[in-house]
């Protein structure tokens, strides 16, 4: 079955970026039925629009060039398709371009970058900053799925201070990536938990498939197993999926066992 796919940029900020990724989805699916358009739908009993968002962001950030991709049935001119879209977003939700793909590529992306807005201008942070930039090896402690330290080094780039902003940029590889709070939080250990840094915007996500072959040529390799250090024997508590089941007191051996919250048979 032939179809047509588009790549669409947005920008998500106001009240809506306190939207989760799945209430996106479904803000997404409103949309589509109210412009009409000829969105290609998965299988199954419970059919959904063929929609992907690229690299979700976080709850509570802002996102200026977010990056949808859109199947449809059948070819409609991209204007057409933008101007559909814009006049049934809701406040918050804007479209600014849109891009004819071919219905068998997807986005990879490998770059984001990030502004912070600084709260009130510090002295010491600028060099903070500059030693940050400056080490070999940066590890940050992470929880899930196992409890480990990881070098986030070889992910960050272009890490600079202005007067009024914090800005740096992130490489997204296979082998991951690292976090925009990790940074963050770097420096806010460092600098005694003074509450510095406002509202975090993803400026953009750097696509390889729209790089130049010139641009891909200077990408750095990024393909090794990040260096980090596993510590066994720590467990990060999980109450709401591990829960203790007993046993029903009752002669039959037919009722097994059930969870506390099931009602007691006496």
């Amino acid at each position: 079955m032939t179809f047509d796919k588009v790549r669409l940029r947005f920008r998500k900020e106001n009240e809506l970026r306190f939207l989760s990724h799945h209430d996106l989805m479904r803000c997404f699916e409103r949309l589509l039925r109210r412009s009409g358009l000829p969105y290609r739908s998965s299988q199954g009993f419970h059919p959904l629009p063929r929609i992907s968002i690229v690299q979700p962001l976080a709850l509570g950030m802002i996102g200026t060039r977010e990056v949808m991709e859109l199947e449809l049935t059948h070819f409609l001119p991209p204007d057409e398709i933008l101007q559909r879209l814009q006049r049934h977003s809701p406040s918050g939700l804007t479209f600014s371009q849109i891009t004819p793909i071919a219905p068998n590529l997807s986005a990879v992306p490998i770059r984001h970058q990030y502004q912070v807005e600084l709260r009130i201008p510090s002295p010491i942070l600028a060099e903070k900053v500059q030693q940050l930039d400056l080490q070999d090896k940066i590890w940050v402690e992470r929880l899930h799925p196992k409890p480990k330290s990881i070098n986030v080094r070889p992910f960050i780039q272009n890490l600079a201070i202005t007067a009024n902003d914090l800005a740096f940029s992130l490489w997204i590889t296979t082998k991951g990536t690292a976090r925009a709070d990790e940074i963050l939080s770097l420096l806010q250990d460092d600098l005694n938990g003074a509450d510095l840094f406002g509202l975090i915007t993803r400026t953009d996500l750097i696509l390889l498939d729209e790089l130049s072959n010139t641009d891909r040529l200077s990408l750095p390799d990024l393909s090794k197993e990040p260096e980090q250090i596993f510590h066994p024997g720590e467990k990060t508590p999980r109450k709401h999926l591990h829960r203790t089941k007993e046993t029903i007191p009752t002669s039959d051996p037919d009722w097994g066992t059930a969870s506390p919250n099931w009602p007691r048979v006496e």
